[in-house]
């Protein structure tokens, strides 16, 4: 099984125990809604939000555009996920924006729509496979090129004061040098959480 395949395998699985157990519920995500909110937060340094569109891979229960909403944010948001519950939880969360939210696997379809941004906050921590830091830095190329602008990939940190054997926590030094190779106008920000960072890679 090639490494597409185990990753692909590994994230269904644990999204489907999850809703199994949470359901449509805030739970669902595995996170605080603080430490959601900063993650969030963080997106602001792709560059100016308002008035652009952005992709959101691995958009769960849509809690992204929830954010922009409540915060007047004006943006052309779409959200893909595998997963066609969370893509159903989302339409449930979001009646009037049903049409934003599409179940896609961008690493079997080609998206053929143009975004400015692409977004993809913590889908790639529970990827615990040896060959993980490989695979996020092949997952991240993919969302470079559909990006038009900038592309942002939040994922937990080696150096996460307490760990769980349900994550993957890549090293921040590690990552940045590889997805150097992609492009070399990037940043890193370690400052918003301990336990998590994101790349920030600009066109």
């Amino acid at each position: 099984m090639d490494i597409n395949s185990k990753a692909q395998r590994e994230l269904h699985n644990f999204w489907q125990e999850r809703i199994k157990t949470f359901g449509n519920s805030f739970e669902v995500v595995g996170w605080t809604k603080e430490s959601q909110q900063k993650r969030f937060a963080a997106l602001f340094q792709l560059g100016k939000l308002d008035g652009m569109s952005l992709l959101d891979v691995g958009c769960g229960r849509g809690d992204l555009l929830s954010y922009f909403l409540k915060n007047n944010i004006n943006i052309d948001y779409t959200g893909y996920d595998l997963n066609p519950e969370m893509i159903e939880f989302c339409r449930e969360l979001h009646p009037e924006y049903t049409t934003n939210f599409k179940v896609s696997n961008i690493l079997e379809e080609k998206v053929v729509q143009s975004f400015d941004y692409v977004s993809c906050i913590g889908v790639l921590n529970q990827v615990t496979t040896p060959d993980s830091p490989e695979f996020a830095t092949g997952f991240i190329k993919q969302l470079f090129a559909i990006a038009g602008k900038a592309v942002a990939v939040s994922i937990t940190s080696l150096h996460a004061p307490y760990k769980t054997p349900d994550t993957f926590y890549f090293d921040p030094a590690e990552m940045l040098q590889r997805v150097s190779s992609i492009t070399t106008c990037l940043r890193l920000d370690h400052s918003y959480l301990q336990n998590d960072f994101t790349l920030f890679l600009y066109k």
